[in-house]
């Protein structure tokens, strides 16, 4: 119930020969898991594009896009994860939206898109000939597209007409944006040598490598103010510019004057007649030549204020790229009031009037000036910010989610990290505020494929700045220390965690309130931590208010809430209250699947865990019937070492062994053990229960002294680490008392198995089925002595217990 994972679709047709199409590719009717190709829609740099059907839970038409085949290999696969990724995190109107993503049986990665049925933005324009409102509202619409991109750190670098689809929604045009796949691919320092993805025409100077610049949102705002003057120039009007020599450092310069750079005055005839210099009206020229300026710093500082550029144009207001003139601000005041101007001067016709009445204007336009030059300043310091956290994740992103390992590619992942994590200082020095964010982001993402020296590295690093700059209980601070705390708790430091956890969630609701989320959330984390040390009640407490207050604050599916609630019964299930954990793992379960569905980790999780509670209750052959087809899932999302993968492995030998199945369960007991050790050290709590399990199974299989051995470790190392933890420990001692009484020591296991008594009847009931099986093994050991009384008395108080417990469930 971790790491969220994107499922694997299969294919169920063989792939075809290769005839007619790149080798590896997929034809006409060949279904990949939910899908159906029907036809191939194109192939790009390293993509090639289907029109699919999809055939559940809903039937619709997608656009399904995977890496060709013959390009697949590390870098290829690492844009198309980057252009995924990136596509994920965006929900805007101007962007086509992903709906699924997985890889096909020979490991290539693909995504279905929504299929936008309409024409290329050229080919539209081209075909409806839109008057000069409707194209600008077309291209106002791409720019705010880009800008939602840009403020998620995505740079598209590669907008261009044919990267834009024209829907009709309600009877309007809608562009989309599609194709991200060489978004922020940058390099260190935002382009790396040779780094020139992208289209010529379209691209800025400092993408092409014409300035030695790096590449941020000011290029994608180069690229629409091409896009714009092709949208309202006569067709060919850019050939004819390419044609006659105009490069990308002439052509704003041109747009300003309409003379070509360094040509004498007599030589400008020529570029004068060009049908773009006349066509366009004036303003619209200096709102392409402001965002194709060579110089980027000159441009407009994010791609909304391009758009809120166009926007003025259409509402007749002034515009920031041109100049700021009396007669230019005056000439905006009287087109936009003509009529009201008209009829007072034809009633007040002295020159006075008229006077202040101009006078009048020219204030009221430059306060309009004013209002527009603020808020395109706004505009700017918003897309610096959204600029640097572009560049950043630019460099971030350039080899490959960061956020989620996913469990598909931890190599590369780790790759990417240890690159941004070398930048950041660079990067964002002078922002703090950026950097702490950002810190904190890689140390998530380091947690999330077990990268756990590294991951507390960052957040605490992200966590000291953000003290020194919002306090200790601001809530982006409360947030990064519960996630320090996460980290540390999955170090197998628990007991560092635990009483910071306490006072960091009473920090919280001091300043937050009980019921705000953050407050919730870090019940959530105390009551786990309480859980790991072995205090039932607290744990219990804690998770229900998180579960509760979660569900009523963002819904029963809200996944923290589910989180939350599986939590709580899996401190239920050890506590032994078997019954009532049951309904809750069945309630996440369906929620973990309409979110995210089968195979998601979240909801495989569920699926371990009632395998755990089936063990618990006995029904060993229905827990194996759950841990054994999960197996190879975790191990190809996570790997044969993944933590997740390891602890399946300890689930399913002890699925097996207890099925009387003791020989095939070994092997998977000594992985276990084995990887937690190398993964964790022999001092963490994994680890310990891994050892402590082998030792049962070597009992088993009659090897008492090495069990012996392993037990008696695994109860010296609990006692000194984990010494509050009653359950953990009172199984061990159960444990050590098994492998004494069957390598021929009765007393000393005698004395072990009594303290296992004290420590699970303690804390989970007489009547709970593990305090039942102590009793029932000294039980076996005083008969095994003669002494028949003592027998009797343990062997009554497991009988006892077991008729209280049958009343209870009877109650309920």
């Amino acid at each position: 119930m971790n790491t969220p994972v994107e499922p694997t679709w299969r294919s169920d047709l063989p792939l075809p020969d290769g005839s007619g199409a790149e080798a590896g590719e997929f034809s006409p009717g060949q279904r990949v898991g939910r899908y159906v190709i029907r036809d191939l829609l194109g192939r790009g740099g390293m993509g090639v594009v289907y029109l699919a059907d999809q055939l559940e839970p809903v039937r619709r038409t997608v656009a399904l896009k995977l890496i060709r085949p013959s390009f697949a290999d590390s870098l290829a696969e690492a844009y198309f994860e980057v252009e995924r990724q990136a596509l994920a995190r965006m929900d805007h109107p101007a962007i086509a939206k992903v709906l699924e993503a997985g890889t096909t049986p020979q490991g290539l990665p693909f995504f279905a898109m929504e299929w936008i049925d309409g024409p290329t933005l050229d080919s539209y324009v081209a075909a409806q000939a839109p008057d000069l409102s409707a194209r600008l509202d077309l291209l106002q619409q791409v720019a705010l597209g880009a800008h939602h991109a840009h403020q998620r750190g995505v740079v598209h670098r590669d907008l261009k007409p044919g990267n834009v689809l024209v829907a009709l929604v309600d009877g309007r045009a809608t562009p989309k944006i599609i194709d991200f796949g060489v978004a922020v691919g940058l390099g260190q320092g935002g382009r790396g040598s040779g780094d020139y993805a992208g289209t010529s025409l379209y691209m800025s100077p400092e993408q092409s490598g014409l300035v030695d610049a790096d590449v941020d949102v000011r290029s994608d705002v180069y690229s629409l103010g091409v896009m714009l003057l092709e949208l309202l120039a006569p067709p060919g009007t850019l050939e004819q510019l390419r044609q006659r020599g105009v490069g990308a450092s002439q052509l704003s310069q041109l747009l300003r004057t309409g003379q070509r750079p360094g040509q004498p005055h007599h030589d400008a005839t020529e570029w004068l007649t060009l049908p773009a210099l006349h066509s366009i009206p004036r303003e619209l020229r200096h709102v392409i030549a402001r965002a194709t300026d060579v110089e980027r710093a000159r441009r407009y500082g994010s791609a909304q204020a391009l758009a809120e550029d166009l926007a003025n144009f259409r509402s007749h207001l002034p515009l920031a790229a041109v100049p700021a003139t009396r007669a230019y601000l005056v000439a905006k005041f009287v087109r936009r009031h003509r009529l009201p101007l008209a009829a007072g001067a034809a009633v007040v016709a002295a020159l006075v009037v008229g006077l202040g009445a101009a006078l009048f204007a020219l204030q009221q336009a430059r306060a309009e000036r004013e209002r527009a030059e603020q808020a395109a300043a706004s505009a700017t310091r918003e897309a610096a910010r959204s600029r640097g956290m572009a560049d950043f994740l630019g460099n971030v992103l350039a080899g490959i989610e960061p956020e989620q390992a996913r469990g598909q590619d931890t190599r590369l992942l780790r790759q990417v990290l240890d690159q941004a994590a070398a930048g950041a200082q660079r990067d964002l020095a002078g922002d703090a505020a950026q950097l702490a964010e950002i810190e904190s982001t890689i140390g998530r993402a380091y947690r999330s494929i077990a990268e756990l020296d590294k991951a507390e590295e960052f957040l605490a690093r992200a966590l000291q700045r953000q003290q020194a700059l919002f306090g200790a209980d601001a809530e982006t601070t409360l947030q990064t220390e519960r996630y320090l705390l996460w980290s540390i708790a999955d170090h197998g430091r628990e007991n560092d965690a635990l009483p910071r956890a306490r006072a960091l969630r009473e920090r919280s609701e001091k300043a937050l309130g009980a019921n705000a989320r953050e407050t919730l959330l870090q019940d959530l984390a105390t009551g786990w931590f309480e859980y790991l040390a072995g205090n039932m009640k607290p744990a219990e407490t804690h998770l229900r208010a998180a579960s509760e207050g979660l569900s009523a604050l963002a819904g029963a599916e809200d996944p923290k809430a589910l989180d939350a609630t599986g939590r709580l019964g899996v401190v239920l299930a050890d506590s032994g209250q078997y019954e009532a954990a049951r309904p809750l793992y069945d309630r996440v379960l369906a929620g973990y699947g309409k979110l995210f569905g089968p195979e998601d980790p979240r909801t495989l999780g569920v699926h371990n865990s009632l395998g755990i509670l089936a063990m618990q209750q006995r029904r060993y052959a229905d827990g194996e019937a759950e841990f054994r087809p999960m197996l190879p899932i975790y191990e190809r999302l996570y790997g044969a070492d993944h933590p997740q993968t390891l602890a399946l492995v300890l689930n399913m030998s002890g699925a097996l062994r207890q099925q009387g199945k003791v020989a095939e369960s070994g092997p998977y007991y000594r992985r276990a053990y084995e990887g937690m050790k190398a993964r964790y050290g022999g001092d963490n709590l994994r680890t310990l229960i891994a050892q402590n399990n082998l030792a049962n199974y070597l009992i088993d299989a009659g090897e008492a002294g090495n069990a012996v051995a392993l037990a008696q470790e695994a109860v010296a190392r609990a006692r000194e680490t984990y010494a509050s933890n009653r359950i953990v420990l009172g199984e061990f001692h159960f444990t050590l008392g098994k492998a004494l009484l069957a390598a021929g020591k009765p007393a000393d296991a005698e004395a072990e198995l009594k303290t296992a008594w004290e420590m699970r009847s303690g804390e989970m009931g007489a009547e709970a089925e593990d305090a039942r099986d102590v009793a029932r093994k000294l039980a076996e050991l005083y008969r095994a002595q003669k002494r028949e009384a003592a027998a009797l008395e343990w062997q009554g108080k497991a009988e006892a217990a077991a008729k209280d417990a049958a009343k209870t469930a009877a109650g309920k």
